[in-house]
């Protein structure tokens, strides 16, 4: 990975707009470059910006949320950075922003915005925040920890790595390095190896709880299925007769049972019709009238509209004379109306001057009340005021003499204490001294308690050193007499190994079992095989058979499909014939209304060779049918009986065709698998899988591998023993051996604690005295000073006391104080209020006398123009008047306007009556002719229809809903009597047909009864026979299954050793076991690339890998005759150049994840001298070379001066700063 670009703008004291481009050829030339400034300057703000761009959090600042951003500038309302930097061969451009609202300082912070593009053509691949994270890591193969433990090393954090715990390590070799599969791999083992087994295990549970049956049982089974099937098809015939015979009597027995219907319901028809009989005639008659209806109904408009008329002219005629009345009293009445509305509009033109003028004097009037008014409410409010304040007058002057008399007691009472107005300069610092005596009493305690807990601590560090040193000797002899066990057993161990390699043996073992395993394999694919051979070569010889007999009974088949076919064209030709035959007997009727040479009423025909009576009768033709159905029936039974026997033929041949295919599948597989394991087999094998002698060869080579791996078991077993001996005897030696050492440290500790613990016994005993010193002299010079205030210190109980007696005094006289200077701001504001009140009481005063006179003028104007008013109209009020006026001319003009409107209407009334009267007479004598000839016709037609007189027609007339009544009636009675007559004769054929059937004689109950005894039997046979077939199809089954499962579970045993021999060498749940050997020797690469570059920097220390710890790292001091250190005990200075070696070591190791090109260094180089800090120097500059740009932050001046190439952080005012610099610009 490296930094190409960086812009960003508002963090910290870098306001604006800023760019540095790392990609400036001044950066790569040199390969180093500083960022210079003073402290503050905002030199680590360049790599915040990098960090936020990439992360959205800074190694200072931690995240950026919407609640907390401290890295935005003041004053400012937005802020953002942004990197572009090249990684995997690509080049990415990451954004991170975040904002006020609207843009502004004051504004509320907003949620913060993070995207990552391509640099190249801008598309962009994530906005949401989490997913950024997760593509950044993807490009980078850091996160943000990694990153800044490997190429960002931040204030503080430089030697994070060096300090890192091992599991911390772990996570960023695995990203710098790419050996994170090894921990995958390491699970995957582990997870491999417990499915496998789960799965074994679950394989032998199955076949434990399968239970099959006993070949006895499956006999015994077989010999009943076969008893209850032949019982069970006799039971079926059986009750398929009674069933029949049943069927038959229950047909019978309805078919009389119709018949009897019918006669009944032949005699309520009867009735029905003679019921209907009177209907029937009044229906006749109404229907001759209806003949007559259009006649009569034009006669009878005639009538009502000539009467209607004469009504309506009767009527007009009475009305006419009071019409005229009513026209002249509405001609009266509009001519009075009219005379009163001229009086009252004249009444209105008179008045309305002298209103106009009492309107305008009312105006006027009530200004000068109004105002009058007014001047009173004023004089009363100046009189309030000047008695209140004339009130408040009083009150003040006897608080001004109240205040006088409390500042005179006040002033003697501070008289007799003014020595305690020099407390209240002095109290500050006497309580300071207080303090600080109270303090030397208490560190004086104290130190005498230390000395008492030293003295305790000297006597247990001296006991602890006498029984270290006794443990370190016991331990020494413990280590001398387990390193003579070790010696012995490792030269027996070589002995029986006799040069040879442990492993290489082991996995001799492994594939002699393998290759055993596959032999026994092998011989039983060969012996299934042949099995197979034979069960095929039978199933061949049954096929064969099995076609001749489908063939056979494929051509019996046919035949009886074709005779079955043949009676249905025959039983269709009889059945035809005997409807014609049946037909033409129930044409007696017609038979007889045929006449020779005359053409039939149904056909047309002339010709009639049955009228005479030679009709055929049909027993003959239903004798023929009845056979031929009993033929059909028979055949039918015989078709079904063979098509289920072909049907069975057919389903045997596919049986026997499907176990051929299985059995020819069966033997391709095991060749297959025949093939497989032959080639597992290392010795040669020269038959072929079909040969018999095949087993033998098998047998053979299966005995020399057992006689081999015996040999080879029993040396690895013992190989075994040894090396857990040795395991057993180095873990004891390393054990003994690190009890020695921790033995011989705590020794050491304990002689330094003695040490240590006398050292600080003195030292606390002379600090004591010093303390009881000073407390004496400080408690005498403070005693001197507080006794001229009348006080005595005794001693330290009573220094509280004393303070507080002191304080209280003070605080008194500061009261006594600040009560006087209120008396006297409060007397002199009195004296003020008093006088100015005066001057207010005396204008107040003048002001009222002035508006009284105003007043008097006022009531004298007013009173006079009351009198005109009076004049003018009185005691009418003017709006009245005008609006009485005008509601008498309204009523008037509505009272006019009535009358012409009632006058108009009785003109038009009297005219519309007279026109009607005339229109009436004129229609009456024209209709007369036209009933007279109406009436004539009407007469005629009913004479001529029977009917005596006008009385009679309408008697016989019915409305239309009883006349469409009687006639659906009438054809529902004939309708009924026509499909009556119908059935009866058919159920006298049924019947009869039936009769000569006489299926059984036995009565329905009997049949019945047999029927159901017959039916409960069947269904307990079909009962048990389902359960032995159910028990011999699941018997089946399960041997099936037993037998996959036995294949199953030798197949996964080995599956599951495989596994189980790779978990011992590799396999651990949390992937450990293959991660840390693998890291381990990461870890080992990246010590030596880390070497190389101490090496450069100091000849003193080597790095190198902790025994016991893969990740542990300690240091090799050469000066100190190569004593190995721990890291953890290194000076700053030795931590620095450490850190920097194993960070340039990192940066050396690129993988297919991650190649670090940029580095980044924040201070740390303060704590080297010249000499080192020269051969630091030159040993990042020396990574030029490698393409690599490494980035120093330092405030030394050396290293200033020695880096040519720089960017340069200068602060301005206000807090703010800039930058310069190759490739830094400030962007508009």
């Amino acid at each position: 990975m490296k930094i190409l670009k960086v812009r960003f703008q508002n963090l910290n004291s870098l306001t604006g707009q800023w760019e540095i481009d790392l990609s400036d050829p001044s950066y790569s030339a040199d390969g180093i470059f500083a960022i210079t400034g003073p402290t503050g300057a905002g030199k680590s703000t360049i790599l915040d910006a990098i960090c936020l761009a990439l992360y959205g959090c800074t190694p200072r600042l931690n995240k950026i949320t919407k609640s907390t951003n401290e890295i935005m500038s003041r004053h400012t309302g937005e802020c953002y950075a942004e990197v572009t930097f090249e990684a995997q061969q690509k080049r990415y451009r990451c954004h991170w922003s975040q904002h006020r609202a609207r843009k502004k300082a004051s504004g509320e912070l907003q949620a913060p915005k993070h995207e990552i593009a391509h640099a190249d053509t801008g598309e962009v691949l994530e906005t949401k925040l989490r997913e950024v994270a997760d593509k950044i890591e993807k490009a980078t193969g850091m996160d943000y920890e990694r990153f800044t433990r490997s190429m960002l090393l931040a204030q503080g954090g430089f030697a994070a790595f060096l300090q890192a715990p091992p599991d911390e390590r772990a996570p960023i070799l695995e990203q710098i390095t790419g050996t994170e599969i090894y921990s995958h791999i390491s699970k995957r083992v582990h997870e491999r190896r417990s499915e496998e087994r789960k799965e074994l295990d679950v394989l032998q549970a199955e076949i434990a709880g399968m239970q099959i049956l006993s070949a006895e049982e499956e006999q015994h089974l077989t010999a009943s299925l076969q008893g209850m099937s032949q019982q069970e098809v006799e039971a079926g015939k059986l009750a398929a007769k009674h069933r029949t015979a049943i069927h038959w009597l229950e047909g019978i027995g309805r078919l009389e049972s119709t018949r009897k219907s019918l006669q009944q319901h032949k005699s309520s028809l009867q009735e029905k019709k003679e019921a209907f009989a009177p209907q029937q005639n009044r229906l006749q008659l109404a229907q001759q009238a209806l003949e007559f209806g259009p006649v009569y109904t034009r006669l009878d408009e005639l009538r009502k509209a000539q009467t209607h008329d004469d009504t309506s002219l009767n009527l007009c005629r009475k009305e006419h004379p009071d019409l005229v009345e009513k026209k002249k009293r509405a001609d009266e009445a509009f001519r009075v109306t009219r005379e009163k509305h001229t009086q009252a509009k004249d009444e209105q033109l008179r008045t309305q001057p002298l209103i106009n003028q009492a309107r305008e004097l009312d105006v006027i009037i009530a200004q000068n009340t109004q105002a009058a008014e007014e001047t009173q409410k004023t004089i009363a409010s100046l009189n309030k005021q000047k008695i209140d304040l004339e009130s408040s007058q009083s009150k003040d002057i006897e608080q001004l003499e109240a205040y006088r008399k409390q500042l005179q007691e006040l002033l003697d009472q501070m008289k007799s204490s003014q020595k305690d107005a020099e407390l209240v300069e002095q109290l500050a610092g006497l309580s300071s001294r207080f303090d600080h005596l109270k303090s030397l009493h208490e560190q004086h305690g104290t130190k005498q308690l230390e000395i008492k807990e030293s003295k305790k601590q000297v006597q247990v560090a001296q006991s602890t050193a006498r029984q270290a040193h006794h443990y370190l000797q016991q331990e020494q002899k413990k280590l001398e007499d387990q390193q003579q066990k070790l010696t012995t057993t490792e030269h027996e161990y070589q002995l029986l190994l006799n040069g040879q390699d442990l492993n290489r043996l082991r996995q001799r073992e492994t594939a002699l079992r393998m290759q055993e395993h596959s032999l026994i394999r092998a011989r039983e694919l060969v012996a299934t095989a042949h099995q197979l051979h034979r069960e095929l070569t039978d199933l061949q010889r049954q096929s064969t058979e099995m076609e001749h007999k489908v063939k056979k009974q494929q051509g019996e088949f046919q035949e009886a499909e074709r005779r079955q076919s043949d009676l249905e064209k025959e039983i269709a030709l009889l059945e035809e014939n005997l409807s014609l035959l049946k037909r033409i007997e129930s044409l007696e009727e017609a038979r007889k209304s045929l006449k020779d040479g005359e053409p039939c009423a149904l056909c047309g025909s002339k010709d009639h060779p049955f009228a005479s009576g030679n009709i055929p009768t049909p027993n003959k033709a239903e004798q023929e049918l009845k056979l031929a159905r009993q033929s059909k029936k028979k055949l039918d039974k015989d078709v079904s009986v063979l098509a289920t026997q072909l049907a069975e033929l057919q389903k045997d041949q596919q049986y026997n065709q499907r176990q051929q295919d299985q059995c020819t599948a069966k033997i391709e597989e095991g060749k297959r698998h025949f093939g497989e394991y032959r080639q597992k087999i290392s010795t040669k094998i020269h038959s072929a899988f079909e040969d018999q002698q095949l087993a033998g060869e098998l047998l053979g080579i299966q005995e020399e591998y057992e006689k081999e791996l015996k040999q080879l078991v029993a040396q690895l077993e013992h190989a075994a023993m040894l090396e857990k001996s040795l395991v057993q005897l180095r873990q004891a030696h390393q054990k003994i051996s690190e009890l020695l050492s921790k033995a011989n440290q705590d020794w050491n500790e304990a002689r330094h604690i003695q040490e240590k613990a006398e050292s600080t016994l003195q030292r606390l005993q002379s600090e004591e005295s010093t303390l009881h010193v000073l407390y004496d002299e400080y408690f005498t010079s403070l005693q001197k000073d507080v006794e001229q205030y009348g006080v005595t210190l005794l001693s330290m109980d009573s220094v509280d006391a004393t303070k507080n007696q002191l304080t209280i005094r003070r605080n008194n006289w500061l009261d006594s104080t600040r009560r006087q200077q209120l008396l006297d701001k409060s007397i002199l504001e009195l004296e003020k209020d008093i006088r100015h009140r005066q001057s207010v009481i005396e204008e107040k005063t003048q002001e009222c006398s002035r508006n009284q006179e105003v007043l008097s003028g006022i009531v004298t104007n007013r009173d006079s123009l009351r009198i005109k008013r009076q004049e003018l109209l009185g005691s009418k009020v003017p709006d009245e008047e005008e609006k009485r006026l005008a509601t008498l001319l309204e009523k008037s003009d509505i009272d006019l306007e009535k009358c012409r409107q009632a006058q108009n209407k009785a003109h038009q009334d009297l005219n519309n009556l007279e026109t009607k009267i005339q229109e009436l007479e004129k229609s009456a004598s024209v209709r007369m002719p036209q009933i007279s000839a109406t009436l004539q016709e009407f007469t005629s037609c009913i004479e001529s229809a029977g009917f005596a007189n006008e009385e009679a027609f309408l008697a016989a007339c019915l409305p239309e809903v009883e006349r469409s009544q009687l006639i659906q009636q009438a054809k529902e009675l004939s309708d009924e009597e026509a499909s009556l007559q119908a059935r009866e004769r058919e159920n006298a054929r049924l019947l009869k047909e039936e009769h000569e059937k006489a299926l059984c004689t036995e009565p329905l109950e009997e049949l019945q009864a047999k029927l159901n005894q017959v039916q409960e039997k069947q269904k307990e046979l079909q009962l048990d026979i389902g359960k032995i077939k159910q028990k011999i199809n699941d018997n089946n089954y399960t041997k099936e299954r037993q037998a996959q499962r036995i294949q199953l579970i030798e197949a996964k045993k080995l599956v599951y050793d495989r596994w189980s021999m790779l978990h011992d060498l590799i396999g651990s749940a949390d992937g450990k076991k293959f991660r840390n050997f693998a890291q381990g020797l990461t870890f080992e690469m990246m010590i030596g690339h880390a070497n190389r570059q101490l090496e450069r920097m100091s000849d003193r220390y080597l790095l190198v890998r902790d025994l016991t710890e893969p990740l542990e790292l300690n240091v090799i001091d050469n000066y100190q005759a190569g004593e190995v250190r721990s890291t953890k005990n290194l000076s700053g200075g030795e931590s620095f150049i450490v850190s920097l070696s194993l960070a340039l070591g990192l940066s050396s190791m690129a993988s297919q994840n991650v190649r670090v090109d940029s580095l980044f260094l924040d201070e740390g180089f303060g704590t080297l001298d010249e000499d080192a800090l020269e051969t630091a120097l030159e040993t990042l500059g020396s990574l030029q070379h490698d393409g690599k740009i490494i980035g120093v932050i330092s405030h030394v001046a050396t290293l200033k001066e020695r880096i040519g190439t720089q960017i340069q952080v200068t602060p301005q005012t206000g807090g703010r700063s800039s930058i310069s610099g190759p490739g830094c610009r400030a962007i508009n």
